[in-house]
Parts: structure tokens; sequence; C-alpha cells
């Protein structure tokens, strides 16, 4: 019998769907059966049982469909039908026809999205609950599903009862596979350009699009940055040192703008998370364009946006980009477990002394420089330091840093904070003696007796030092360039970034006891030289000065994970013990 009923269910389909011009792809059917919905109300016989609503900001279009569906119900069934908008809409059954924001139509439309990559000209009909979704991302297509509903099931009672509560029906709009084009250049033709200190935020959209291109639409895109000499056609991400680039100027901090120019494309915006809107943007347009068939776009074309992000969405929640000439106390204290004026020994007979922030310097020039140095037999180290201010638990912890030359030992930490707790975790984004291609990354469990252990042991240990040489330029190193590393960190994993490209991800789900990676960290960079501590080194002759410049520090979260916590939230906690 359900092999009878699919096989009607498409002839119709086809035989509508192609005399409307939408060919003749099949629609999806339920599998099986279910239950029957009902047609009227049975205590009042003139009532039709379900109500058609659309959203309150509906075009006309939409409108004038919903009304042409309740004219066709009143004279099928006789009976008065409710037509309302969703804020007038009293719930229960319902006709919901387009963008309603109800949650059944937006279980609807990711159903559609999930059907194929290429979905733009589909449309959906979906019973859910006591709801009858319409959707389609267009109202051209969303009319050819009100006619298919309409023709299908609103011809009388029998063809009513074909509705049932398992009942979905997908079509397929075909689709005329042509090259993308801008500018009239085929899209393979293009380079896609990026900074060369690129930040993880918004290089996961650039490797997004890059394995959208490759993946779903066949297309191998080669991926630089500017240091390479232009070529005649480019996609341009950011601010960067082309004249098309410069050309191209954005209006306000989350604003986005993509402008083909001069066969370029580019692609800009006045900070990093509405970049990464801006680079997906470009790839809605691709999918959005012929249904994702053609991509064709003119000399001259620009698009805008805002950056407005959801909860489930990175939002910038703290940071300091080290403008004017002292340090902003109200962000940076003393680390709690290594308060300034704590001495060591030294390496030649004299004492290292921790003088954390008084060792940071600012010059006005938008920069932080965390300095360490020698006197004598002695040392001084210096550090950046959130904790009294600043406490975190899941988000996108990015540093744009110059690191210093051998012997000095530079860390950038999140190290657990003191919430309380039986353990902590430190995230260890790098640490570096004076290597100039070269950092160690590490997770280590500061366990409730404070033993100090990497996660998983060896297997751990041996991953963690990565080498960079091959992405430097033959003048750069990490001491004389400025680099972007990111820490992202959530409730599944942790990645680990350099220059906006991941080299090392831990899964906290296929690990067993990392609940201590699920507890909030501070922030701490340090530079220092000369002490017994840490594994350093330090010969005469060694320099006897080396510094660590930090551009920029910037926390983005998510509002459905992320935690984070003030000064005053911190003052209340009960810190941990101390050895």
């Amino acid at each position: 019998m359900r092999l009878r009923r699919y096989i009607a269910l498409v002839l119709s389909v086809a035989v509508l769907l192609a005399a409307a011009g939408c060919g003749d792809r099949q629609p999806v059917p339920a599998g099986e059966q279910g239950e029957p919905l009902a047609t009227v109300n049975p205590n009042n016989e003139k009532r039709f049982a379900y109500a058609i609503t659309y959203a309150d900001d509906s075009s006309q279009e939409v409108k004038d469909l919903a009304k042409g569906m309740r004219t066709a119900l009143r004279g099928t069934f006789s009976s008065s039908v409710t037509l309302t908008n969703v804020s007038k809409s009293s719930g229960g059954m319902e006709i919901l026809i387009g963008q309603t924001g109800q949650k059944e139509t937006q279980e609807a439309a990711q159903r559609l999205k999930d059907n194929r990559q290429l979905y733009y000209l589909d449309f959906i009909i979906k019973v859910i609950g006591d709801k009858i979704v319409l959707y389609s991302e267009n109202d051209s297509m969303l009319q050819k599903a009100v006619s298919y509903f309409t023709e299908t099931y609103c011809t009388g009672a029998d063809a009513w009862n074909q509705l049932t509560t398992l009942t979905e029906v997908i079509y397929e709009a075909p689709l005329e596979a042509k090259p993308h084009e801008l500018a009239g250049t085929p899209l393979e033709q293009f380079t896609i350009v990026t900074p060369r200190d690129m930040e993880y935020i918004y290089g996961r959209a650039v490797t997004e699009l890059v394995e959208y291109l490759n993946q779903d639409q066949g297309y191998t895109l080669p991926v630089q940055d500017q240091r390479n000499e232009p070529v005649e056609h480019e996609i341009l991400i950011g601010d960067l040192e082309r004249e098309e680039s410069r050309a191209v100027s954005v209006s306000g901090e989350n604003a986005w703008i993509l402008r083909l120019e001069n066969g370029k494309l580019v692609i800009k915006a006045g900070s990093s998370l509405a970049l990464w809107a801006g680079i997906h943007a470009f790839t809605e347009e691709i999918r959005r364009q012929a249904a994702g068939a053609h991509l064709s776009l003119a000399d001259g074309y620009e698009l805008t946006g805002v950056y407005e992000p959801a909860d489930d969405e990175y939002a910038y929640v703290w940071g300091d980009e080290f403008n004017g000439n002292t340090l902003d106390r109200s962000k940076w204290g003393d680390y709690y477990n290594d308060p300034v004026g704590n001495t060591a020994p030294s390496l030649l007979g004299g004492q290292f002394i921790q003088k954390g922030y008084e060792n940071v310097k600012l010059t006005g020039d938008g920069m932080a420089t965390v300095f360490t140095e020698r006197n004598g037999k002695d040392f001084t180290g210096g550090y950046l330091c959130s904790d009294d201010h600043m406490q975190y638990r899941y988000g996108i912890m990015e540093m744009r840093v110059q690191l210093g030359v051998k012997p000095a030992h530079f860390a950038l930490w999140m190290n657990g904070g003191n919430i309380p707790r039986g353990a902590a975790a430190e995230f260890d984004l790098l640490e570096n003696f004076g290597e100039t291609d070269s950092f160690a990354s590490n997770i280590h469990n500061w366990s409730e007796g404070m033993y100090h252990t990497s996660l998983d042991g060896g297997e751990f240990q041996e991953a963690k030092q990565y080498h960079f040489s091959d992405s430097l330029a033959p003048e750069e190193d990490l001491s004389n360039s400025f680099h972007v590393y990111t820490l992202a960190w959530d409730d599944r994993k942790v990645d680990f970034a350099f220059d906006g490209k991941v080299f090392f991800s831990y899964s906290l789900d296929d690990h067993e006891n990392v609940d201590y990676c699920r507890l909030s960290t501070l922030l701490l960079i340090t530079a220092n030289m000369g002490g017994t501590g840490w594994g350093m080194k330090y010969e005469e002759g060694d320099p006897e000065y080396a510094e660590l410049k930090v551009d920029y520090v910037r926390l983005y979260q998510r509002a459905d994970i992320g935690l984070f916590y003030t000064a005053d939230q911190i003052a209340a906690m009960e810190r941990p013990a101390e050895d």
C-alpha cells in the first residue's frame, strides 16, 4: 500500500510542478503512513480545525498565498477558516506558511537544509505535532509549495486524509550547473589572499569557505597570505596591503562589506567578528545565487551587513589593545600564586625577582612590552595577569605577539582560576625558550595535591612541540615578526592555532577525567630569564635584556556556554589552599 501511495505522490508532484516550470525532480515522502489529521472541529462542523498562520513581517506575496489557501479550504469544506499572523495566533492546530519563526518552522527549515547542499529552490511540507509547515527559502518556491499542497490535499475529505502525522514532502528543484563567475572571470582562476597573521576567529570562516567550494562546488582555490606577489584575480580577505583593499572603507566596528572592483573581490570589516560574518555572507551568496548552481557577480557589486551574534555565536567580551601610555590596572593584577616581589635563586648565585606588571611598559604605540633583564647576579621578570580582574570558562582567546630571544622563557598561559575546586587545568598555549622557529603547547592538570602532570602522559608530551619554519618567510622568525596565537576552548574540545591555522586539537569527549578542563581559568603572559625554575638556562655572554611584545589580547565567548567572572565576582570566591 505504501508503494502505491509513493508512486501516486511522485506522479502528482511531477505533473503539478512540471506544469509550473519547476522540472520533474521527485519529492521525498515519509516512510510510514502515520495517523490521519483532523479536518474540522468535531464540536463545530462549520469551523475548519487548522488556522492558517504567517509571520508578522511576511511579504504581501506570502499573505496572498495564505488568503488563496483559505479560499480553497472554504470552498472544499464549506467552513470558516481562521487566517492570522504569529503575534495574534492562539496556537494549537495551524498551517504555518513561510518563515514564521515558530520552532516547527525552524525544524522543517533545518530538515530542508540537511536534505542537500543546494536547497534554495527546494520546498518542504512537513507535519510536526499539531502543525503543518510549508517552507521554502524564497517566495516563488513557497508559492509552488502552496499550490502543491492545495492541489494535493485540499480538494476533498479523501485528499485531506492523505495527510498524516508522518507526512513529509521535499521537492528538489532541478539545477543547471554553470561555472561561477566574478566580473566575468571563472571563479577557479581566483586566489584567496589573507593577512600574514590571520586570526582564528575569522580564519575558521576562510577554512569553511575553501572546504565548501572544494567539497560541494568542485573548486580548489589556492590560499596564500599577502606576502606573495599579487595575481590578476584575487579574493582579498581583511585589511590587506593591497591597493584594492585600502580603497574600501567600512562604516562601524561590526559592519562588513563585500565589493567587487577591477576584477578583485574585497571582503572587509570593522572587526574580526564582523569579518567572520562577511566571509560567511560570501559563502551564502554562492549558495543563494541561482540556488547555488551559478554565481555571477558583476564589477561594482557590493553587499553590506552588520554582525549581530546570536547566543550560540561568538561575541567580544574582554580584551586590551594597549593604547595609551599606562597599563589599565582594571584589567591586569597580581598572580595570586606568584605575587609581585616573589624571589627565587638565580642561576648566577643571586636572586630572581618577579616584578610582575612593574616590568611592563607602554609607549603609546598600541603595544605592551613585557620584559626581563639582568642586574649583576640578579634578574627580574615581568608578567601580565588577569587574576582578580577577569576569569573565564570557554571561549576564543587570541593574542598577537612578538617573542624575544634566547635565553629568556616566554609563556602564554591560561591557568586555573581561584574558584573552589579539587583540580584545575593549565592550558599552555605557548612556552618558548627563545627559539625562533618553534614553541611548545600543552595541557596540564593541577591535581588536588597540586601535582603538575600532562594530559595523557607521554602521548600528549610527544605531540606538544611545534615547528613553524615552513610557514615563516626566509627573513622572518618568531622574534622579529608578530603572529597570532589562539586557544579556542569549548565544552567539547580545545584547539591550538597559529596565525589562524589549527595545529593541534584535544577532544574532551574522547578522554576520561577531564573535568578540570571545564573549570574557569585566568590569563598569564610572562617573560623571565635567569631563574632556576621552568628549565631556564643562562650563561655569561647571553643577552641581559629580552622582551615580549603584545599587540592585543581579545576574548570572544558564546553566551550559551561561556562563563565570565568580573573583579567583584572573583573577590567573592574562595581561594584554593596554597602549599
